[in-house]
């Protein structure tokens, strides 16, 4: 009953916000998913984030190989949106 209602895009943006204004020095946030995680990825678009490398075929799950997906964002970038 939670899924499809933005709240993973809500919490992110809230996550980020708190790392940003509380780690002062931090000047990139980023996360590591996997190919199959569509909803992960799109989340992190959403939110305004890059993405920053795909590793090709390094998972492996369900007798399947899956890309690592890396997604980021500079402090700037993210005071910018």
């Amino acid at each position: 009953e939670y899924w499809n209602k933005g709240i993973s895009t809500i919490v992110l943006k809230l996550w980020i916000d708190h790392l940003f204004e509380n780690v002062t020095n931090l000047p990139h946030i980023g996360f590591t998913t996997w190919s199959g995680n569509n909803g992960m990825m799109r989340v992190g678009e959403k939110v305004g984030m890059t993405l920053e490398g795909r590793i090709r075929k390094v998972r492996y799950w369900q007798n399947q190989y899956w890309d690592s997906i890396k997604y980021g964002i500079l402090r700037e970038e993210w005071n910018n949106l």
